[in-house]
């Protein structure tokens, strides 16, 4: 490896909530801040300073689903604003591109084994050359939480680009959270810490077996510790904490996912069950409960706690069954059948913090909520598709949906006429694209007018869209906005749900927001139904 340029080393203050940034030879550079869920603050601060009293250097903000992060370098107000991108949602490599003194170059983030002194280390590559220019190191072998040492001295701007966020589980960093699960291990119901303890404690200083501190002359008790023996394991603490959310699975969670009562013991006992032997699906199960709990706990004190176990168990969760996507089989179809839906009601349920000024927000987030949902879907139709053998199986009942189709009223009979004379007039070359939209949104109409009111209406729409809508919807053309406060009506028939609630009046608002008069006729029924007749007295 080339000589080190500049090295830096990361640490954790005393209960994990911030951390430190040093050079060789501990000279302090940068204390990080966590924003601690506080609305309207960045997830990181970079302090140069010792506290966060001090003048900011950057700051990062994690973007919701899509593990991207917006990187703002010098002056909160006026500094330059960089991404780092996550490569497609197969992939688990994380780029940036930025201006250096001989032009813009791209860098990429990606996991290593052979480099780094870590069980956690990454190198950062130069996208045209493939040079390693930078390599982070972490895990239980390293003294520091982190160490990062750069072999090209490209300047301060780089230097900040590479140090702003640790590539591994930086949503645990921003929710002051430790991370309680290794990347490419099953799920931890132990202590293990306690464990250790306890061996430890064993083997110094245990007492000779048969034998009792108190005597009491109770044949039972004794008799239980002769069926002991010297080299027993210790017995495991238990996790309470990830009891009490597999408690609110059985208890009350599943009911979000289960559509009647042919389903119910399908999602309350048969999933949890699949979830033992696929640790993704249990982390999946035990981040919704989680999320369930922040939402709607009796006691809201208690909310940042659950929303940080939420958060953990779904990065992990996430973790393992990317792991999984090229091998999907008859082993694990079930698993990821039942991951994808539970996937579907975390990303809607996920809290999202309002922003009045930006109507952007709201559409940007429905954006990352309906690409996650239509990523996880897709993955079990890939490259084979496995709803016979799913249908054949003890999930059969799940996707025996009865398409009761009811009779669509005539003003949404209406709205739809316009919605196709629109893209007759309008849309050009994804012409096609926007009448098989429309058309979807015209089947699960007529679902909702059939009283089903089940989260595959939220879900379907989605899945069934072409792709280059959601292109068209990235590239904010007005007719794909025009759709999406359509897509609004549906959610309000799944507004009684937790997971949905507020999500169908934050579209409605946001696209009104954002279209102009020319537009905005074409959404007038939509309005109506998601806000009233009075909606514009609700604006």
């Amino acid at each position: 490896m080339s000589i080190i340029s500049a090295q830096y080393f990361v640490k954790q203050s005393l209960f994990r909530n911030h951390y430190t940034v040093t050079l060789a030879g501990d000279r302090h550079l940068y204390h990080v801040q966590n924003s601690k869920l506080t609305p309207g603050k960045p997830d990181l601060a970079f302090h140069k300073s010792t506290d966060a009293n001090g003048p900011i250097a950057g700051i990062v903000k994690f973007r919701h689903f899509s593990n991207d992060a917006e990187i703002g370098l010098g002056d909160p107000k006026h500094g330059a604003k960089q991404v780092l991108h996550r490569e497609g949602f197969l992939k688990k490599a994380h780029w940036f591109r930025v201006a250096l003194k001989d032009g813009a170059q791209t860098f990429t983030w990606k996991r290593t084994h052979s480099l780094g002194r870590g069980s956690e280390c990454y190198k950062l590559v130069e996208g045209s050359s493939q040079a390693v220019v930078a390599i982070f190191s972490a895990g239980s072998l390293m003294k520091r939480n982190g160490n990062l040492e750069i072999y090209a001295p490209l300047g301060e701007e780089f230097y900040m680009m590479c140090d702003e966020t640790r590539p591994s589980c930086s949503n645990c960093a921003k929710r002051h959270a430790e991370c309680e699960y290794e990347s490419s291990t099953s799920l931890l119901w132990a202590n293990e810490e306690a464990s250790r303890s306890r061996a430890s404690g064993s083997e110094s200083g245990h007492q000779e077996l048969g034998t009792s501190p108190t005597s009491t002359g109770t044949d039972s008790l004794g008799l239980l510790s002769h069926l002991s023996n010297a080299s027993s394991i210790p017995s495991p603490a238990l996790n309470i904490h990830d009891l009490e959310l597999m408690m609110q699975w059985c208890n009350t969670t599943y009911h979000t996912l289960s559509r009647n009562e042919h389903t119910d013991p399908v999602w309350r006992n048969i999933v949890p069950e699949e979830a033992l032997s696929h640790p993704f699906l249990m982390h999946g199960i035990l981040a919704v409960s989680a999320l369930h709990l922040a939402r709607t706990g009796p006691d809201q004190s208690n909310r940042a706690s659950y929303l940080n176990r939420a958060v953990a168990h779904q990065n992990q969760a996430l973790a393992l069954f990317r792991e999984l996507l090229g091998d999907v089989n008859e082993n694990n179809a079930k698993a990821m059948f039942a991951f994808a839906g539970i996937v579907v009601i975390y990303t809607f349920g996920f809290p999202h913090t309002p922003d009045a000024q930006d109507a952007w927000a709201c559409v940007d987030d429905l954006y990352q909520v309906l690409i996650l949902t239509r990523g996880v879907q897709q993955v079990i139709y890939a490259p084979r598709d496995y709803r016979d053998f799913l249908r054949d199986s003890n999930f059969g009942p799940i996707l025996q949906v009865d398409e009761v189709r009811g009779v669509i009223p005539d003003e949404a009979n209406t709205a739809l006429r316009r919605l196709y004379e629109a893209n007759d007039a309008c849309a050009g070359a994804d012409q096609e694209v926007y009448r098989l939209a429309i058309e979807n949104l015209e089947e699960m109409l007529s679902w909702v007018y059939g009283g089903i009111r089940a989260n595959t209406i939220a879900g379907r729409w989605a899945i069934r869209l072409p792709g280059r809508f959601m292109e068209c919807l990235r590239e904010r053309e007005p007719l794909a906005l025009v759709m999406l406060a359509h897509y609004g009506v549906l959610l309000t028939y799944l507004q009684h749900r937790w997971c949905f609630d507020e999500w169908c009046v934050r579209v409605a608002k946001a696209v009104w927001a954002i279209l102009d008069d020319q537009w905005r006729p074409l959404v007038l029924w939509a309005m109506k139904e998601t806000l009233g007749v009075d909606f514009l007295e609700r604006l």
